[in-house]
């Protein structure tokens, strides 16, 4: 028979046991399986909060919109669930706006998911709700529009069903694009969100907002992209080049206009133009922007270039005295002026003169006293035969030859703008450079990209200025451009109450084998600077095969005229002031 002792023994020991596998369960808990529990628990009481991710915006300078997103709805079916098909597509057909075998092509193949139409501006949704959900359903999503329609679609580009296709829609098209993600919450037992609790962000953030550490992720809706276009200048220059082409019947043409000092584009227009918001029923071959993707042979533009590196390497001075022949015999090539000598014109110019009055023979010299080595330095410093960097697709470097293959005739006809290809934008940028004082500025048509809020993530620039030719120099030759304005072949840029400046170019085009010129086909183009005596803005006009009249003295320089005037008109940083003299 148990003592009392032994009674209290055993139920010590019972308890001694209970606590040492209470403490046993408790290390297994808290410590062993501690993370599979905490998360566990974590997820008992988390509350998933979806996020909207729209694509954003895209703006000109002064936050006008060019593009935008509006809410769409796309309508998708599950054939394998449809046992009816035609009675199915009878029904859906007249509610999405589609031909009843269309439907039906769709909901005969096989599977559980095919989309019956996509981002339509409205549908029935008491009729769509009526339906079987297992059989067809509407799911929301974005339309992108352009309220502008043709307005500046070379650069802004279009969107297809899932993506960017071209211009800065394509470029940008990840920043643009919002990212699919939630926050992760923390709520009590009926769903409410603990005031106190953090709130995880799950997918990676393109928003931001200020918090009390500083900039916090907000929202993954896509960024935005601020451009350095003005819509008002754009809508104006690229009417008036519609107008031009109409005047003198050419078949395309192109207007850049860029800020000298910080190489802000204002404007770029090409024609044709086309509607992004329809861009599937356009020619593919206007898709493109053709200031940055075709070149073509600059002509007598490219004067500007041969002169001031001319002047620059002091091979001569703008008095200096030339004697220039009526032609020249290269390697059994002939080269002349465009226009017969008369009997009594002189035999020596002065070294402005050969770009005030255009002479090919003249620009030819220049470039024989340079060398071929100290030219070609300047054609590559000038940002011919490269890149600019302006962040849009398709941008064409150009073609300029290998220096080791520039044989004699090469350089004589490269020194006035033939066997050497360009872009508009090159040329436009060579030519601020030397508004510029002779510092080279890449190009840019984004000016910041910012989040939904605005708040600006970068200021993207791909290249970095660099100087050119001297102060002196580019003063010298705005000298000569204006003197072409005043009393050469560019009278027809003149513009009342400020000073201008340029050169006019005539280009055969070449044929489409190479070998050759198109005596039929010209570029007529003028390049110029804003006002003259201290630049603010380069501006290029090129109209392609224009048949009324060939010349860029007469269907460029009056386009450039006008455009001009507009940014008279509306930039509060041109002062009106006329010179007297163009020395």
């Amino acid at each position: 028979m148990m003592t009392l002792s032994h009674r209290y023994g055993i139920v010590m020991g019972g308890m001694i046991a209970v606590v040492l596998a209470m403490i046993v369960r408790l290390v297994f808990l808290m410590i062993i399986n501690h993370t599979f529990y905490l998360d566990r628990s974590e997820k008992q009481i988390q509350k998933l909060i979806k996020i909207d991710a729209s694509r954003g915006k895209v703006l000109d300078r002064n936050g006008y919109p060019l593009a935008l997103s509006v809410p769409a709805y796309s309508v998708y079916a599950s054939p394998d669930s449809i046992p009816n098909k035609p009675v199915f597509a009878k029904a859906v057909a007249p509610m999405l706006g589609m031909a009843v075998e269309d439907v039906l092509a769709k909901v005969s193949q096989p599977g559980s998911f095919v989309w019956l139409r996509r981002k339509m501006d409205a549908v029935p949704m008491d009729r769509m709700k009526a339906m079987d959900p297992k059989q067809i359903n509407v799911l929301s999503e974005e339309r992108r529009i352009y309220p502008n329609a043709m307005l500046m679609s070379d650069v802004v580009g279009f969107v297809g069903m899932d993506g960017g296709l071209e211009g800065l829609e394509y470029q940008f098209d990840r920043f643009l694009t919002g990212e699919q993600g939630y926050y992760i919450i923390k709520g009590d037992p009926r769903g409410v969100r603990i005031i106190s609790s953090d709130k995880t962000l799950v997918g990676l953030p393109k928003g931001f907002s200020q918090g009390e550490r500083g900039g916090e992720a907000s929202s993954l809706k896509g960024g935005n992209i601020t451009t350095t276009i003005d819509y008002r200048i754009q809508f104006l220059v690229e009417r008036l080049l519609a107008d031009t082409i109409a005047r003198v019947d050419a078949i395309a043409g192109q207007v850049i206009v860029m800020d000298v000092n910080e190489g802000d584009i204002i404007a770029m227009a090409n024609y044709p133009l086309f509607d992004p918001n329809a861009f599937q029923s356009v020619n593919p071959s206007v898709l493109k922007n053709s200031c940055i993707v075709d070149v073509f042979e600059p002509g007598s533009i490219f004067k500007v270039i041969t002169y001031a590196a001319a002047l620059e390497e002091q091979v001569v001075t703008p008095g200096t005295m030339v004697a220039i022949p009526e032609f020249r015999v290269i390697q059994k090539r002939r080269i002349k002026e465009a226009h017969e000598r008369s009997v009594d014109d002189p035999t020596h110019y002065e070294a402005e003169a050969i770009l005030v009055q255009s002479m090919n023979v003249g620009t030819s010299l220049l470039a024989d006293k340079m060398g071929k080595d100290a030219f070609y330095s300047y054609i590559q410093g000038f940002g011919f035969g490269e890149k600019t960097g302006i962040m849009l697709p398709g941008e064409a470097r150009g073609i300029v030859r290998p220096l080791s293959t520039i044989a004699p005739i090469d350089l004589a006809v490269m020194s006035f703008g033939q066997g050497i290809s360009v872009t508009a934008l090159q040329m436009v940028a060579a030519i601020a450079a030397i508004g510029n004082n002779g510092v080279y500025v890449p190009p840019r048509v984004v000016k910041h990209l910012t989040d939904h809020n605005h708040l600006t993530l970068s200021t993207p620039r791909v290249m970095r200025p660099h100087r050119v030719i001297s102060p002196q120099t580019a003063q010298q030759v705005r000298q000569a451009m204006k003197a072409v304005v005043d009393k050469g072949t560019g009278q027809y840029a003149a513009i009342p109450m400020v000073d201008v400046g340029g050169k006019t170019g005539t280009a055969q085009k070449p044929l489409i084998n190479g070998r050759g010129y198109d005596d039929s086909a010209y570029v007529a183009s003028f390049v110029g600077l804003l006002p003259i005596q201290n630049p603010r803005y380069a501006i290029l006009v090129a109209i392609d095969t224009p048949k009324k009249t060939i010349w860029g003295s007469t269907a460029g320089a009056p386009l450039f005229a006008q455009v001009a005037t507009v940014l008279v008109d509306f930039m509060t940083d041109i002062q009106p002031h006329k010179m007297t003299s163009s020395h």
